[in-house]
């Protein structure tokens, strides 16, 4: 039977005195010292790896499964986890599963993968999905060697294999393939005027949604010419019909 973890969601204390160490030198010295003490806390984080594998050895690989917890969403925790466990034992692989939940926060979500590491409790990651979430994830795990698979990272922000996400595989594409494709239908049927209508949360605390993100490569592809309108679909967004008439006067 695969061993399954799960850790607590309290922050992470080694994580966080080695990362508050880094963003308080990036709050008050130059970026060329800043740089170099980011790589001390690197250092040190791999000698406590290092250390942490050293006791474990000898060892089997250990998968960490990082999802949010709510099951509104498409790739939810519960119908990622049970997935990678069916994998596991139909491959009757010997391994230790652990999972997170990231409450798809980009401040929970990287400090609980950087406890993992040092803990020398990770080697390779089944998400996140949410991409402010992943976004510094990847990073970490370039640093770091460790491939990370995920469902989700389709924006075009990830299409660019660079340093800092060279070991990322995304399961499902990209939107940029979403927007080419859109180009082509556009050449086939010789349409040559277009109108972008998509849902975009009004707090810009909450970030981009999974439409702004598709139409964005869809945007792009077109030479950034579509005139464009969004609307928030969890609030009162008024008339759909007089939107649908404002916007007709610029596309067909």
């Amino acid at each position: 039977m695969t061993p399954l973890r799960r850790r607590s969601h309290a922050t992470p204390s080694a994580a966080l005195t080695l990362l508050a160490g880094a963003a308080l030198a990036a709050a008050v010295v130059p970026r060329s010292v800043t740089s170099s003490n980011n790589q001390q806390v690197i250092g040190r984080a791999e000698k406590i790896r290092s250390e942490s594998l050293r006791h474990a050895s000898p060892r089997v690989p250990h998968f960490l499964v990082l999802a949010p917890d709510d099951d509104s969403l498409p790739y939810a925790l519960k119908k990622v986890l049970p997935a990678v466990l069916v994998a596991v034992a139909k491959t009757q692989l010997d391994v230790v599963v652990h999972y997170y939940d990231t409450k798809c926060s980009s401040t929970n979500g990287p400090l609980s993968v950087f406890d993992y590491y040092i803990s020398g409790q990770v080697d390779v990651f089944f998400g996140p999905s949410c991409p402010y979430v992943l976004a510094p994830v990847i990073r970490y795990a370039s640093e770091w060697g460790l491939p990370l698979l995920t469902a989700a990272g389709q924006n075009e922000h990830f299409d660019t294999k660079s340093i800092y996400y060279r070991l990322l595989t995304r399961m499902n594409g990209s939107f940029s393939s979403l927007g080419q494709v859109f180009v082509e239908v556009m050449r086939q049927f010789d349409w040559t005027v277009v109108a972008l209508l998509f849902h975009q949360f009004r707090d810009n605390s909450k970030g981009h949604t999974d439409c702004y993100f598709s139409l964005s490569s869809v945007f792009t592809a077109l030479g950034k010419n579509a005139t464009h309108h969004s609307f928030d679909e969890n609030e009162d967004f008024g008339d759909i019909r007089l939107m649908l008439t404002k916007i007709s006067q610029k596309a067909r």
